[in-house]
């Protein structure tokens, strides 16, 4: 099994960061690639919430569904897709740093 592991430090309110990175409508804002999300639940927030993204990679489209695993708001969102014999388990975090402006 292959991880990848980033931290990047946003100088921004955490919950500003964290909304960005868990509103699956404005998902493209965290994520460039990412053209087209299509929503598979009325739920659009939170554990439960299925969808589907549609990215380009390598100027292919790819669409994958995801659903939201796990949900605790302004800590962290687990989103994971089980397609092609794989299971793409991406967890994002936010937490303030201590000492920042």
């Amino acid at each position: 099994m292959s991880q990848y592991s980033s931290i990047l430090q946003i100088n921004a309110p955490l919950d500003l960061v964290f909304q960005t990175v868990s509103d699956i409508g404005q998902f493209s804002k965290a994520i460039p690639h990412i053209i087209e999300v299509e929503f598979l639940t009325e739920q659009k927030v939170g554990v439960g919430t299925r969808f589907k993204e549609t990215r380009l990679m390598n100027k292919q489209k790819a669409t994958t569904t995801l659903e939201v695993t796990e949900y605790v708001k302004n800590e962290s969102i687990r989103l994971v897709s089980r397609a092609g014999g794989s299971t793409w388990d991406s967890l994002f975090t936010t937490k303030e740093k201590e000492g920042a402006v």
